[in-house]
């Protein structure tokens, strides 16, 4: 299993390790490039049913997956205004915490 992680290498890079999440995933991408672009280049690589978007920007993190038919998981926190949006559609689910991630693939 992969773990793409995209914006700033460096500050990804301390929220794999914070969150622990690096100890579930074969490999991790650290990705600097606009989400968009990367989203539609991995639903092409992988099949969808094997992606999941897990984010707390509805505006770059879930509508872009949404719009590319990934299972998606909003974490709902404080974002930049300018980063708000309303969801494209409703097919994500929603968690508190990063933590509560494990029990939604149980």
């Amino acid at each position: 299993m992969h773990l793409i992680s995209i914006g700033l290498p460096t500050i990804q890079k301390r929220k794999v390790q914070r969150t622990k999440l690096d100890r579930y995933f074969d490999e991790i991408h650290l990705v600097r490039s606009d989400k968009f672009d990367v989203l539609a280049e991995v639903a092409k690589k992988y099949k969808k049913e094997n992606i999941v978007m897990i984010g707390n920007s509805m505006r770059s993190d879930i509508n872009p997956a949404l719009k590319q038919g990934i299972e998606t998981v909003y974490i709902p926190r404080g974002n930049w205004h300018r980063f708000k949006a309303k969801p494209v559609n409703n097919n994500y689910k929603e968690i508190k915490t990063i933590e509560n991630v494990l029990n939604i693939f149980k």
